[in-house]
């Protein structure tokens, strides 16, 4: 379906807030907020082997780690199959990092992981009710 010029919107403004079309459209959304998991996973690593290498805080390292393994682990099912559940699995681990860290700069990265999940959930609820 294509838009009318004046309704034409910018690329995020499509991938984060535009209402879900059809599958094609669903399948551009979803593919695009997974990569921004991704991104912010990769974030995540980078930080924990900094961490690690300034042996600053090694537990914090590995549950940053883990985290990462986790978000990535999630966002590949929820792509590869489609999976309500895993998409469900990264909204509800989003919304914990969101919860846990409110005292940090990584709030900003958590709101938008937060933000990517929902959003994956939301295309792969409306792929199986089509």
């Amino acid at each position: 379906m294509d838009l009318a010029p004046h309704e034409q919107s910018s690329g995020w403004k499509e991938i984060l807030v535009t209402p879900i079309r059809d599958k094609a459209h669903i399948e551009l959304v979803l593919s695009q907020v997974i990569k921004g998991v991704y991104a912010i996973a990769i974030i995540q690593f980078i930080v924990a082997m900094l961490l690690v290498v300034l042996e600053s805080d090694i537990f914090y390292a590995f549950a940053a780690t883990m985290d990462g393994v986790l978000y990535i682990l999630l966002a590949y099912l929820t792509k590869r199959f489609h999976s309500r559940v895993a998409a469900s699995l990264l909204a509800v681990l989003a919304l914990i990092t969101v919860l846990g860290s409110f005292q940090s700069i990584s709030i900003l990265f958590a709101v938008l992981l937060f933000w990517f999940s929902v959003r994956a959930a939301q295309c792969v609820f409306v792929f199986h009710k089509k």
